[in-house]
């Protein structure tokens, strides 16, 4: 009767055994894996100055009251930029403007924007591809005079490409006679920045 018992106990415990070897064995690997491989970067917008503002010399124009030198200009000049954007915004700044000034015929003189008898200068600027007007046709006679200081959405072209026109002109104004003799300049900084 115990050897009986001790074979069919033996019996068992292969079986266990066994049974055990048998699952471990079935157990197999996933039939696939993944995993993410994960890029980021960021491009910095930027703007560069593909043809510069070429200088101008103005035109005098006769003409007025007196038959006097009633202007110098309108003369225009462009520049074309580059930027690695769909829109842009500008600042214009007259760095520089200048114009005889008078001790005894003062009414020939530049005048103060809007006040007196004198000259005035007037200036514009226009973006070409979206044909959008920065400024229109406006009396400005002081240099520092921040002109212009953005713009929410002006578009670039296809390839990002914006032209800027800036045009100024010298005129008599508040009754003058002439323009004074003498030499006009303006210098306008312009500054064009991706969106």
């Amino acid at each position: 009767m115990m050897k009986n018992q001790l074979s069919i106990l033996k019996s068992i415990t292969l079986g266990v055994v066994f049974g055990i070897i048998g699952q471990t064995s079935s157990v197999k690997a996933a039939p696939n894996a993944t995993s993410t491989a994960n890029f980021s970067g960021t491009v910095a917008g930027s703007c560069t100055v593909t043809t510069p503002f070429p200088a101008r010399t103005y035109t005098q124009t006769a003409g007025g009251p007196a038959g006097g030198r009633t202007r110098i200009g309108p003369s225009s000049s462009g520049a074309d930029f580059n930027c690695n954007s769909d829109n842009i915004s500008l600042t214009a700044v007259i760095t520089n403007l200048t114009s005889p000034q008078f001790t005894n015929a003062t009414n020939l003189d530049l005048r103060p924007t809007g006040v007196g008898i004198g000259s005035v200068h007037k200036l514009s600027i226009n973006e070409e591809v979206a044909g959008t007007d920065y400024l229109t046709e406006t009396e400005i006679n002081t240099a520092g005079t921040v002109v212009f200081n953005g713009v929410s959405s002006s578009p670039t072209d296809g390839s990002g490409n914006t032209r800027i026109i800036v045009r100024s002109l010298f005129d008599i104004s508040g009754g003058a006679e002439d323009l004074a003799a003498g030499a006009y300049s303006v210098s306008v900084l312009v500054t064009v920045t991706p969106q």
